[in-house]
């Protein structure tokens, strides 16, 4: 039972927090490209205000069910299969680059924007899309080894 909740859990994590970054990267961001910097700072600082509030939420609830799972049910690193120790490889980077986007790039353009500097929100801005790009293709990655390796 604590089992499949802990599984349930760490899916639904990992769905909100790289379903989020894909429509932000993939949808939102190609349909703001054609607005003025004036309208469209201000949204992505609300935007991405509310959505790093929630993957601080999906990164708490992926190492607690993630931990639980690899060290109470599957014995630990090496028992649990290479992809395992894949996946918590990966969710090491994934997290250390959530932390430096949410405390650096973002902070910066946080107030940047708020200041209604422009250019250094913009710059701050294209800091905050890599990062974001590089946690969108670690997570698909992600995805992709924990379906292989629950395929067997």
């Amino acid at each position: 039972m604590l089992w499949n909740l802990s599984n349930v859990l760490h899916t639904l994590a990992a769905v909100v927090w790289v379903g989020g970054m894909f429509f932000a990267y993939m949808a939102l961001r190609p349909s703001m490209a054609g607005l003025n910097p004036e309208d469209a700072l201000p949204l992505w600082r609300r935007t991405l205000q509310i959505f790093l509030r929630w993957v601080l939420g999906t990164v708490v609830v992926l190492w607690a069910t993630g931990i639980y799972m690899m060290f109470f049910v599957l014995s630990g690193f090496g028992a649990a299969g290479a992809h395992v120790d894949t996946m918590f490889t990966i969710a090491l980077v994934m997290t250390g680059l959530f932390f430096y986007l949410n405390h650096g790039p973002f902070r910066t353009f946080k107030y940047a924007a708020d200041a209604r500097d422009f250019d250094t929100a913009g710059k701050a801005l294209q800091k905050v899309r890599k990062i974001v790009a590089t946690n969108l293709v670690l997570g698909i990655l992600t995805i992709v080894i924990a379906a292989w390796g629950a395929a067997g």
